[in-house]
């Protein structure tokens, strides 16, 4: 495994961490994050067939650098929303279309005119998709001031889609009767995958690092409602 670790890394990002990531066509693609000289946006993706590192060229109206922020695909459409930037938390969402075989994203801020079905500003959440929707889910943002248990911030459970084709928050996606008390705790920094039909939650920080040692499956099969949590 030696030689293939010396290959990767061969134009490989900068080190950096609360980055986000993301699967498009035979790559993934590395977003942002947090390196030596601070919040980067800077975009790289690495080929899976070939093994090399590829940088992406921004060009529109991208992300200012972030942390965070999360990043999922669609088809050939980036989206990131959200995050930490150097003057605080974030609620902003933007897609970016791949061009030139995934070398160059044109970045655009959407704005929906609703500030009532979306999302606040906040990081450390899981951004993903399913049948065509966008979802965030969970997440925090940073008060200021401690909290009852000694801990700083509000932190999110909920789960909020959004219409990609129309650019529509389509606000929180509600918990059927009889699930609700099933339904993960407050929580970020968690993982988040789709599996099949199923957003499967595991574990995460509830307030100063600390885990939480737990994990939900979610059937989201009707644009997105959780009908149960396992």
């Amino acid at each position: 495994m030696l030689p293939v670790l010396l290959f990767v890394l061969q134009n490989a990002p900068s080190p950096r961490s609360r980055h986000g990531i993301c699967i498009w066509q035979k790559a993934f693609i590395v977003f942002g994050g947090i390196t030596a000289g601070g919040y980067s946006n800077e975009l790289s993706k690495f080929v899976l067939v070939t093994s090399t590192w590829v940088a992406i060229t921004n060009t529109g109206n991208a992300p200012s650098p972030r942390g965070s922020s999360g990043l999922t695909a669609i088809n050939d459409i980036l989206y990131t929303f959200g995050g930490i930037t150097e003057i605080g938390f974030s609620d902003e969402l933007y897609a970016g279309v791949l061009s030139g075989e995934g070398s160059v994203v044109t970045w655009k801020l959407i704005t929906t005119g609703d500030t009532t079905r979306g999302p606040t500003a906040r990081s450390g959440h899981a951004l993903f998709v399913f049948q065509g929707y966008l979802f965030l889910f969970g997440g925090w943002r940073d008060t200021l001031r401690a909290n009852a248990d000694g801990s700083q911030g509000v932190y999110f459970n909920n789960l909020i889609q959004f219409d990609c084709a129309k650019e529509q928050w389509l606000g929180l996606v509600s918990v059927p009767a009889g699930v609700a008390d099933e339904t993960p705790t407050l929580r970020r920094d968690m993982g988040v995958v789709v599996f099949k039909e199923s957003m499967i939650v595991f574990d995460g920080s509830s307030g100063d690092f600390a885990g939480v040692p737990d994990g939900f499956v979610g059937d989201i099969r009707t644009r997105g409602l959780p009908r149960e949590w396992l």
